[in-house]
């Protein structure tokens, strides 16, 4: 049985990630599910161009890879295709199934063509090199502090590509750059609330309450709380009032005009910061 750690394929996957261009995205709807059978597991692979060979999917696993072969009807730890010697392009459905009873964690998939008949655990034989590795990170019966999908949108609040992974997270290992000992939260998250103490906006250095401040609330009030938009009350949830804390997020909606919000290209990086702090709390 030819049985392949995981360690290899997260480094293969940081050095892909150098790479300007990948043959094929892989895409799912919802990377943050839960493991009660209300949720499923799905995505799918985009190739760009038409690509021939050997298609292998896997799925990280307690540290190791387990292949889905057979079109996925199959999930073994013997290297074996997806499919054998065939030529993909254009959206291909790769699997979906429901996550009910799997154990809470991470599980990255990968996805890669090898030339045909060749060792696919031998990055020579990926066709594209480097490049010809894809992956998407799905995260399974973990608490929001964990996962960090704080507005259940299916994918944590600092996943902006939607790619399953955290932005600060650039090794690709699943976990936060900044959570070495890779229990799921921040180093510095000391009260495991699933924000930096450095940066919580809810708490000072010593981890006591603060409020969200007089400069967010009067701004949420000047620009944000007629009926049409989010209401006078943040904590009502109304138009996805959530996302804003994020301010990222929130200036991505401005520059897309998200519900007319391009208007409000004038407010500062603070200022968007401050209403962030108090729709967080907003008492």
């Amino acid at each position: 049985m030819n049985l392949f750690k995981l360690k290899p394929v997260v480094l293969a996957v940081g050095l892909s990630a150098l790479s300007n261009f990948a043959l094929a995205d892989i895409s799912t709807s919802k990377a943050v599910l839960g493991n009660d059978g209300r949720d499923y597991l799905a995505a799918s692979a985009n190739f760009t161009t038409p690509v021939t060979g050997d298609l292998y999917l896997a799925i990280g696993v307690q540290g190791k890879l387990l292949f889905l072969a057979n079109g996925g009807t199959l999930l073994t730890e013997t290297v074996s295709p997806f499919a054998a010697n065939q030529t993909y392009t254009g959206v291909m459905p790769l699997f979906y199934f429901s996550t009910a009873g799997i154990p809470a964690g991470r599980y990255p998939v990968y996805q890669l063509v090898a030339q045909a008949g060749t060792d696919p655990l031998n990055f020579t034989n990926w066709v594209g090199g480097l490049a010809g590795l894809s992956t998407i990170n799905f995260m399974i019966g973990l608490p929001v502090t964990q996962s960090g999908d704080f507005d259940g949108d299916g994918f944590a609040d600092s996943d902006l590509n939607r790619d399953g992974y955290y932005d600060d997270d650039h090794d690709k290992d699943g976990y936060y750059d900044d959570d070495h000992d890779k229990d799921g939260y921040y180093d510095d998250d000391y009260d495991r609330d699933g924000w930096r103490d450095s940066d919580n906006p809810d708490t000072n250095d010593n981890n006591t309450p603060v409020t969200g401040g007089a400069l967010g609330k009067e701004l949420y009030a000047t620009h944000c709380s007629s009926s049409g938009c989010h209401g006078v009350d943040p904590s009502r949830g109304t138009n996805e009032i959530y996302d804003a804390v994020n301010p990222r997020e929130t200036r991505e909606a401005i520059n897309r005009n998200k519900g007319g919000m391009g208007f409000l290209n004038f407010l500062t990086d603070a200022e968007l910061q401050a209403i962030a702090d108090y729709v967080r709390n907003p008492n």
